[in-house]
């Protein structure tokens, strides 16, 4: 029997991505199901008909590119009607189009996703559920162009809410960033902090411990979802920090520079998590 209203699948291996999405649809008529990579996405897109997908295109176990594939084959297969799927990216990656396009993505959005941009994201395109006409059968990813569809979705960018790469010296997050979480989430913005105050500190722990194996895959994912994490709530300096200790881990675990750049994000995490606990003595429960 088919599922009535809107059903969304995100995946993405990102607590706090996930946790900001959550809220944001929280007093919404929307259903949101979630997945923490693209094998999980894939098993519940062959089970489960969904109105749109939201996937980060770098998970581990399955990334966001493979699982895409999975789907248009799973569509295909089924001769399903075409599912939107957009592919959130770190905002500072310059994601290859061409990959993405040939993957069967619709669409390239930049995380940290704001409310307003994802709300219209939903609303255009969950218009199939309503206009199923509107996608016919799943086309081939060769043929579609995720440049067209993103002038036809008119979907707000990054740019148009927040400088999120604005200096910020005298804070260790950046207060217009926070001043719009708070505007967005309301007394919702509360869990997404208390989620930083736990998985900050487990990040970096899970960094050192990984650099003392050498165990580099970790290593990679974590780095990249901290880098993702701190740009949420405009800890910026956090943020780049994290990107330097993914292009030092490309030079290989033994690169010296990596202990004096987990030195400086352990610091810096410390005036994060002080801000942080700031704003929640400020505003208690």
């Amino acid at each position: 029997m088919p599922q009535k209203g809107i059903h969304i699948l995100l995946a993405d291996d990102s607590r706090e991505n996930r946790l900001l999405i959550q809220v944001m649809l929280q007093d919404t008529p929307y259903t949101l199901h979630l997945a923490v990579n693209g094998q999980e996405a894939a098993n519940q897109f062959a089970s489960t008909p969904f109105d749109l997908v939201i996937m980060d295109v770098s998970m581990p176990v399955m990334d966001g590119y493979e699982a895409t594939r999975k789907m248009r084959r799973i569509e295909k297969h089924a001769g399903h009607s075409h599912t939107p799927i957009i592919a959130l990216t770190s905002f500072d990656v310059r994601e290859n189009q061409g990959k993405i396009q040939a993957a069967g993505y619709d669409l390239r959005i930049t995380k940290p996703i704001q409310k307003k941009q994802l709300l219209e994201l939903i609303d255009h395109y969950c218009k199939h559920a309503r206009n199923p006409e509107l996608f016919p059968q799943s086309p081939d990813p060769a043929t579609r162009s995720t440049a067209t569809s993103s002038k036809q979705a008119h979907i707000s960018t990054n740019e148009d809410y927040i400088p999120f790469l604005e200096n910020d010296s005298e804070n260790a997050l950046n207060q217009q960033v926070i001043a719009t979480l708070k505007h967005n989430l309301r007394e919702h913005i509360r869990p997404l902090l208390l989620e930083y105050v736990t998985s900050l500190p487990q990040r970096l722990q899970t960094l050192g411990q990984s650099l003392h194996h050498q165990d580099e895959r970790t290593l990679q994912v974590t780095a990249h979802n901290l880098k993702g994490a701190a740009a949420i709530i405009g800890a910026h300096r956090l943020q780049h920090l994290a990107e330097s200790l993914e292009k030092a881990f490309q030079q290989g675990v033994k690169n010296p520079s990596i202990r004096e750049i987990l030195a400086a994000m352990h610091n810096e995490m410390e005036r994060v998590l002080s801000e942080i606990r700031e704003l929640l003595m400020a505003d208690p429960p």
